[in-house]
């Protein structure tokens, strides 16, 4: 879409300096007199999107077109709107943007964030391993690395509890300043889920 609009904007700059039949004046030369007389462009912009209701089901998704798109847990079972434009999916309830997703174009698909299904983690262990959802999971080589430290320093299930508790804490905190105080914790040998909040915390005080 970037690319699309800066390729727009090259052929509206070239336009702008050539003269039309009939005319002794460059497009640009006219629309700098015609400017002063045009009516202001309204204080808020045109948001360019589908708007309908819909409601989340039992697993944390909503319909748009032929796919499905997450929401947090809190928000299962809820009516929300979806807000479809043409590269993303926003779903609001209660005038706030609660999910977003990258519009999927494909048919059948089910476009799922991790971050909605931290909850569910703490109750089945096992779909960090077994569920598409976090087997796809792009994130850093630190996180990797943690989890097999404490893994092997636990014993595989309750390692995995622990990283999971580690997961949870990307529900209120961003990814690139968690992976850093993993990346900090790393002398301490991979502290516990609490020690390591309160490590995290301290990095981000003023």
């Amino acid at each position: 879409m970037d690319e699309l609009n800066a390729h727009l904007r090259a052929c509206y700059q070239r336009d702008l300096q050539r003269t039309t039949s009939g005319q002794s004046e460059t497009i640009a030369a006219r629309f700098a007199q015609e400017k002063p007389l045009t009516v202001p462009l309204p204080a808020r912009g045109f948001d360019a999107a589908v708007c309908e209701p819909r409601k989340a089901d039992k697993y944390q998704t909503v319909a748009w077109d032929t796919n499905r798109y997450s929401v947090p847990r809190r928000f299962a079972f809820q009516t929300v709107t979806v807000k479809a434009y043409v590269d993303r999916i926003e779903i609001v309830c209660a005038d706030q943007v609660i999910a977003r997703h990258e519009r999927c174009y494909q048919s059948g698909e089910q476009v799922l964030d991790p971050l909605h299904y931290l909850a569910t983690l703490s109750r089945k262990p096992a779909c960090l391993d077994h569920s598409d959802v976090y087997r796809n999971w792009k994130l850093p080589a630190e996180f990797t690395s943690l989890r097999e430290h404490l893994e092997t320093r636990h014993g595989r299930l309750p390692g995995a509890r622990q990283f999971i508790r580690v997961l949870q804490l990307l529900a209120e905190h961003p990814l690139d300043p968690l992976s850093c105080s993993i990346v900090l914790a790393n002398p301490f040998r991979w502290l516990p889920e609490t020690r390591l909040r309160s490590k995290h915390e301290s990095t981000q005080e003023p």
